[in-house]
């Protein structure tokens, strides 16, 4: 899964290209699969065995509700929006230096630490 994760990575960028093509949406349905749904609740974790399986069961159930894929599909795609924005965001974020709190964990695969050092 892990390899596949990163081949998503891809497809949904290529998604955030070409938003009309019904192949691009579709190369990304299985993000939204129990197996990719564990993967997000496991990888990283110094002990997954030790992952209760109902955090992911749940979320899966929800997922899996009627209508539901195309709705985290239109999310993927608008996700798209996020990356030019960035340098404003952390322009914004430099100069008026609000109070926050960002939690991660160190071995995040969608959200790794790197993504925050600039």
């Amino acid at each position: 899964m892990e390899r596949l994760c990163s081949r998503y990575r891809e497809d949904i960028k290529e998604y955030w290209q070409n938003p009309d093509s019904k192949e691009k949406r579709d190369a990304i349905r299985g993000l939204l699969t129990y197996k990719a749904t564990k993967w997000q609740y496991t990888t990283g974790a110094k002990n997954p065995e030790l992952v209760s399986p109902d955090g992911a069961a749940e979320d899966q159930y929800l997922l899996d509700r009627t209508g539901n894929d195309e709705i985290q599909l239109d999310l993927f795609l608008s996700y798209g929006s996020n990356p030019p924005l960035c340098p404003k965001w952390r322009e914004y974020f430099r100069t008026h230096q609000p109070p926050m709190l960002i939690v991660w964990g160190k071995n995040d695969q969608i959200f790794p630490p790197a993504g925050a050092e600039p």
